[in-house]
């Protein structure tokens, strides 16, 4: 007999006992009593309420009803020996970046979860191109990770990346940006989105953003063109501080960005946003319209996560699922998320579904990079 099955019978066996005395006492009298229910409430291990109802001589009615308290959800990791040694995160792109910025803020929780180092590796190249190569060419044992994000699928869409999107397994995303269109704060030719389009249709803008057709940076400035009849020329950079920069200095005249990375030059009153690419406004800038007021259907996000090498054990990859999970519900990144601006969209997305959302993005970009002639 199992313990769960012994411990219910012995709740049972209580109850009739008490069942008896109730019978004994109203047995000396003529009056019958109201039917009485007992409610006993015991953990067996079961979501299933089990219900026992006995029948009394003086008829009395009294029902007995056992509900199981649920067993909690395991907060355990995995039982996995890993991992035993340094894991390192490549980032595709140079320091202060927003792909930086994310590396940064999940790698001493992840630290902290897992008492080994989590060290941040900045490989900038090609749009993140060249880190996605080098750790799909690593070995597949979860000891080096991808910093993945949405450019990571757009990089195997034009060719930058000669690996294809299976040789990846993605572990989670806990990041959805919402990306803006900025102008130096003093540039008197800009003071809204409409004086942008105005003045782009009639003679060339230069926009910088970080990759080359990166999502949303490089997306988002050909849709804008596109859909507005502006004259925008997309300036990649390779750093997002060299694009700053430039846009200060006048060597670009916009550049595309997310709020979070660029908040000294806010509060400094350096820069200002014409718009944001989503589909209502944001607490924050409260007097920055969104894409869709002006009936642009633009509303691309740079999504960041974490990605290993296709073969990875499964044990391991579920290890990593878990990380990521304890990682975005920690105070420390919390904090990070406020501070950047990232709770504008829901972030986190583990496992299976983010594996869905990641063929999802993959076969939407696929088809709108060869609608702007920028994928065969």
């Amino acid at each position: 007999m199992s313990a769960k099955i012994s411990s219910t019978l012995t709740v049972v066996l209580v109850v009739l006992i008490v069942v008896a005395g109730v019978v004994g006492y109203f047995a000396g009298s003529s009056a019958v009593p109201p039917p009485k229910t007992v409610t006993i409430t015991t953990t067996v291990g079961t979501p299933t309420t089990i219900t026992t109802t006995v029948t009394t001589t003086i008829t009395e009615k009294v029902t007995v009803t056992i509900t199981p308290t649920p067993t909690p959800t395991p907060t355990t990791p995995p039982p996995i020996a890993w991992p035993t040694r340094p894991v390192t995160i490549i980032v595709g792109f140079g320091a202060g970046g927003g792909s930086d910025l994310a590396a940064r803020a999940i790698a001493p929780v992840l630290q902290n979860l897992t008492g080994v180092p989590w060290v941040v590796q900045n490989m900038p190249g090609a749009g993140g191109a060249i880190a996605e190569a080098y750790v799909a060419e690593q070995p597949a044992d979860g000891y080096t990770v991808l910093l993945y994000g949405a450019y990571a699928l757009t990089n195997i869409i034009m060719g930058k990346n000669p690996h294809k999107m299976e040789e990846y397994i993605p572990i989670c995303r806990f990041q959805w940006d919402v990306g803006g269109l900025w102008v130096r704060a003093d540039d008197t030719r800009f003071k809204t989105i409409q004086d942008f389009i105005n003045y782009a249709k009639e003679r060339e803008v230069t926009v910088g953003g970080t990759g080359l057709g990166a999502v949303p940076d490089h997306l988002n400035t050909a849709l804008l063109a596109k859909y507005t009849g502006t004259k925008l020329k997309y300036i990649p950079y390779e750093s997002a501080a060299e694009m700053r920069t430039d846009l200060l200095g006048g060597k670009i005249d916009a550049m595309m960005e997310e709020p979070g990375i660029i908040v000294p030059l806010i509060k400094e009153g350096k820069v200002r946003a014409l718009v944001f690419f989503i589909d209502r406004r944001l607490s924050d800038f409260p007097d920055v319209p969104a894409a869709t007021e002006l009936g642009l259907n633009i509303t691309y996000g740079l999504w960041r996560g974490l990605a290993v090498k296709a073969g990875t054990p499964s044990e391991i990859v579920k290890k990593l699922e878990w990380l990521c999970e304890q990682a975005y519900n920690s105070p420390y990144y919390k904090e990070q998320e406020k501070r950047q601006y990232l709770y504008y969209r829901p972030g986190l997305l583990v496992g299976d579904a983010f594996r869905e959302f990641v063929k999802q993005e993959y076969s939407t970009y696929l088809q709108v990079y060869k609608e702007l002639g920028l994928a065969k």
